[in-house]
């Protein structure tokens, strides 16, 4: 049974349309999809033998979720809460960091020990990850842009101008099985001057 994640983050956003951080937004999501009747699990390892987990699993869903939560500098008051995000800079890292998620959710979905199926969500108020180059400008991430409307599929890697220290530790080359068309939706627009509108990009894995 493959999970509805527009209508889980359409639902989300109505109660938290802002996160203080990446785990508070996997907190909050994993709230929203037991309130739909399902267990969930965070944090756990769907490798034997690895120590690499994945933010949330549900098992009678048979899904295994990676979250990113990328935000630029915004400082508002919101339900009585006050929320400080900080410009996270590094978007090719970024960028990298969320395919390499899709890659380990198409190996948990293919190995099927735990899951069959996976989804990715980027959620950010970072222009950046959603638009194209407004340069045209040849960069070392190329491969990895997240823009909407592009498409994504096998080998992707860092171009010759990436450097040693950008790479380190993100070396080896993203490798995808599946077809992905990137398809951004708006999550929540805080209404202020500044980075006030939240979007969202899920990557969903595996068969029905």
């Amino acid at each position: 049974m493959k999970l509805d994640i527009h209508s889980i983050m359409q639902g989300l956003a109505e109660s938290r349309p802002i996160f203080h951080s990446e785990s508070d937004f996997q907190r909050a999501l994993s709230e929203t999809i037991e309130a739909l009747g399902y267990e969930t699990h965070l944090e756990f390892p769907p490798f034997r033998g690895e120590t690499k987990r994945q933010d949330i699993w549900i098992p009678e869903a048979e899904t295994l979720m990676e979250l990113k939560y990328k935000t630029q500098k915004l400082d508002i008051r919101i339900g009585g809460k006050s929320f400080a995000l900080k410009y996270q800079s590094a978007d090719d890292l970024g960028r990298y960091d969320f395919l390499k998620d899709v890659q380990r959710l198409e190996r948990a979905a293919n190995e099927g020990i735990y899951a069959r199926h996976g989804v990715a969500v980027m959620l950010t108020n970072d222009s950046l990850y959603w638009r194209p180059s407004l340069t045209g400008r040849r960069t070392g991430f190329d491969e990895f842009r997240l823009h909407e409307g592009r498409r994504i599929t096998e080998t992707m890697e860092w171009g010759p101008t990436a450097g040693p220290g950008t790479r380190k530790g993100r070396e080896e080359p993203i490798m995808l099985s599946g077809l992905y068309k990137l398809r951004w939706q708006d999550y929540s627009n805080l209404g202020v001057i500044g980075h006030s509108q939240f979007r969202y990009l899920a990557v969903s894995v595996g068969g029905d």
